[in-house]
């Protein structure tokens, strides 16, 4: 087997097109075990740890290779009480799933005299069984004797007894990094490997293909001078036939000016269209080869995909619409048959 990125003959691996940790359904066996550890560990976590896609991740219980479903509160820095920035806030969510804020350790100084000092610290109340340990720890460090248990359980009640301080319906702020440039390599990888299954092993020979390869890879940088064209819209925009449908991943191919493009849906969150050649001429003979409207719809919830042309695609839809919850595995077959030759 000739293997999509190295093109070393190897052993070939299952390489999840769209990846698994997003509910990726199709595999591709042109990959070698190498190339798709290379991939796996730096090129879909790109996408799969983007906090949009984790948030879609988590909500639709995607675990992936992990078997651990994502948690979007993680991606949250600097949470805080609003107007306080000095009162710091972990998010946490119960067994409920209900958002809880937890009061991170703070502790404050204040002089009140010429050589006195006020030291008060905070916690959160479900760690007050700690109590005891931080009295005996404060007290050591500010060179004060160490409390019989008797005195120590006196001090500990007396600050259980004055109860916790409570904020009702507190307002919390937290900020947000999102890369806006890691999870193009996975789109442009997604891309390349179905220009690849769809266009044919002439394909691997393609200029464009070969910056696309050395780029996934990490072997140049993407740039304007390197000739890879890559634009983002919506999903309305790219997919109208799958306007919000959220638990489907997608792809079609389409040739404009003698270029193929590969749009893409990730959820209904990112979408993409990326040039895979310059060369369409080469692989599209006329407008009515199978290879010129290649459409992929990959469903998260059923772990099924449907791969076939575009037409046969919006047909499918136009049923969905009339109200059909599905179209018969009858009805599929003949529409593929009559719609993809």
């Amino acid at each position: 087997m000739k293997c999509y990125f190295c093109l070393e003959e190897r052993e070939p691996s299952d390489e999840h097109v769209f990846p698994l940790a997003i509910g990726g359904a199709l595999v591709c066996k042109r990959v070698c075990v190498d190339c798709n550890s290379e991939l796996g560990n730096k090129v879909d976590g790109g996408l799969n740890n983007h906090p949009l896609i984790v948030l879609k991740r988590e909500k639709h219980g995607l675990t992936g290779n992990s078997g651990k479903i994502p948690n979007f509160l993680e991606h949250l820095e600097n949470s805080h009480i609003a107007g306080d920035e000095n009162a710091k806030i972990r998010l946490t969510k119960n067994k409920r799933g209900e958002i809880v804020p937890y009061h991170i350790y703070r502790a404050t100084e204040t002089r009140i005299g010429d050589d006195t000092y006020l030291r008060e610290i905070s916690i959160d109340y479900s760690d007050k069984k700690n109590i005891p340990k931080i009295i005996e720890r404060e007290r050591k460090r500010n060179g004060m004797k160490k409390l019989s248990k008797e005195e120590l359980d006196k001090e500990v009640s007396e600050i259980l007894e004055k109860g916790p301080v409570t904020v009702d319906m507190p307002k919390i702020s937290s900020s947000l990094k999102v890369d806006l440039s890691s999870f193009r390599r996975c789109m442009m990888k997604i891309a390349y490997e179905l220009a690849c299954m769809w266009l044919g092993d002439q394909y691997l020979d393609d200029p464009t293909a070969d910056r696309l390869r050395k780029i996934i890879m990490g072997i140049d940088e993407e740039s304007p001078e390197n000739g890879i064209k890559i634009v983002f819209g919506t999903d309305g925009m790219l997919f109208p036939f799958l306007r919000g449908q959220e638990e489907t991943h997608a792809a079609a191919l389409s040739e404009i000016n003698n270029s193929i493009i590969i749009c893409l849906k990730i959820f209904n969150t990112i979408s993409t269209a990326i040039v895979v050649t310059e060369r369409a001429d080469l692989y599209i003979s006329n407008p009515l080869d199978k290879k010129a409207r290649r459409c992929l719809v990959n469903n998260i919830k059923t772990n099924r995909y449907r791969n076939w042309s575009i037409v046969a695609e919006h047909i499918h839809c136009c049923f969905r619409r009339l109200c059909m919850q599905s179209v018969s595995p009858h009805a599929v077959l003949y529409l593929q048959r009559h719609c993809t030759s």
